[in-house]
């Protein structure tokens, strides 16, 4: 396993507990409240709630690290297969980049399967990879590249997969969709409250007082904990991904893509506003001057 892989899959862990921590509380609550409507008995309850708490967070969790979500995921992305005339254009320049990559990384990646490639209708210039298969070029990129330029951020998006950076995105992405939920279950307290009366009105028994006490003294702590705790992994990640991107520029120079994407930066550094510090710390890349420095380290 490549060292660097040490931080993001620690920060993928931490989301991962995180999420548990979340996702414990309010579940053992509303279960606890249901079983009094519907007498689930003891043992069948602990299952529920395992199953809830730990089983839904392991699946996600295995949907992104196996790669197996990133279809999921696309749905969320709008794009497009190329047209006839794009293609035309950018096939031979693809399949040029995929030869490259499969002499230098002794590999048979094969356009269409192991490398699926679409285009969104965005006026961003922007292109990214995720998952295991998957690049999205944005038109706004491809109405201002030239072939080189073209060439050189395929590469990099090519070393995001190859380096895996990709898997560990959206195992992320993927642990983290419960936070919203848990959020979600936070702002609907009344609805334990509605739970709570229907148990007291079923039952003749069930106190709201004390949903409103389990409420603020485990759910509310274990949510800010929860919290604080993803933030600190996602802060983490994106500390992370800097140094991803370099790795990324590093294998677009190796395939001998150095020119087009010291276009591409020069083009972003003019473009780009030098945000202060702290901004910097939550930005998800380094800055162009940064990233072209690097590989003029790397070409010298």
């Amino acid at each position: 396993m490549r060292k660097q892989w040490l931080i993001p899959i620690i920060g993928t862990i931490g989301n991962f507990f995180s999420v548990i921590m979340m996702w414990f509380f309010p579940i053992l609550i509303a279960m606890l409240i249901l079983s009094g409507i519907f007498h689930v008995p003891d043992r069948v309850l602990s299952f529920i709630i395992v199953i809830f708490v730990l089983g839904y967070p392991s699946y996600l969790f295995y949907l992104g690290a196996s790669g197996k979500g990133e279809n999921k995921v696309k749905k969320y992305l709008p794009s497009r297969p190329m047209t006839a005339e794009e293609e035309a254009i950018f096939l031979p320049l693809i399949e040029e980049v995929i030869a490259k990559h499969n002499v230098c990384s002794n590999t048979n990646l094969i356009f269409g399967k192991d490398l699926q490639f679409s285009i969104a209708e965005d006026d961003t210039v922007n292109a990214f990879a995720f998952g295991k298969t998957h690049v999205i070029f944005n038109t706004g990129f491809l109405a201002s590249a030239s072939p080189e330029m073209f060439k050189s951020v395929l590469a990099h998006e090519i070393g995001h997969l190859h380096n895996k950076d990709t898997l560990i995105s959206l195992a992320n992405f993927f642990v983290q969709r419960p936070t919203q939920v848990v959020l979600n279950i936070f702002n609907s307290y009344k609805v334990m409250g509605h739970l709570a009366d229907a148990a007291k009105n079923h039952k003749g028994s069930g106190d709201k007082a004390m949903v409103n006490l389990a409420y603020k003294i485990l759910f509310l702590p274990a949510l800010i904990v929860g919290l604080v705790v993803n933030f600190i992994c996602d802060t983490s990640q994106k500390i992370l991904s800097k140094q991803q991107e370099l790795e990324a520029d590093a294998y677009a120079v190796k395939l001998g893509y150095s020119n087009g994407l010291l276009e591409f930066l020069e083009m972003a550094k003019n473009a780009h506003t030098k945000p202060n510090r702290l901004v910097r710390l939550f930005e998800s890349h380094p800055e162009p001057g940064i990233r072209i420095e690097n590989i003029h380290l790397l070409l010298n």
